[in-house]
């Protein structure tokens, strides 16, 4: 007998439900970041039948980055995308030389707690 494969999960981004803004700020130059996240969608086969899909969008001054975050279910893919968003937002504060910023007000990826007041 054959061996079966299975389609490839799908990566590209479907419609944007959320987006925030940030702005990465090193003197003389800022750069906007923009997050998205899009329209969970049930796509992904499983043994018990379709786990859920969440793209997420990070832009930074052009430049997209596109994500694939799963869950059993749509609000659970939604909150993986949050989370994902989050380690994204750190590594990206930690690379860049200058400040993170979300309306106007620093933000400190390394402080306890941070993401409360941005999600």
């Amino acid at each position: 007998m054959p061996k079966q494969t299975q389609p490839s999960i799908p990566s590209g981004f479907s419609r944007a439900i959320c987006t925030r803004d940030f702005l990465l700020r090193s003197d003389p130059i800022s750069k906007p970041l923009r997050v998205e996240i899009g329209e969970p969608l049930q796509d992904v086969v499983t043994v018990d039948g379709m786990d859920w899909r969440c793209p997420v969008r990070i832009i930074v001054a052009g430049n997209e980055t596109i994500y694939s975050c799963f869950g059993v279910d749509s609000l659970q893919s939604v909150l993986v995308a949050i989370g994902c968003i989050r380690s994204q937002l750190e590594n990206i504060a930690e690379q860049h030389p200058g400040d993170l910023l979300f309306l106007q007000h620093e933000v400190d990826t390394k402080s306890p707690g941070w993401s409360e007041n941005i999600f």
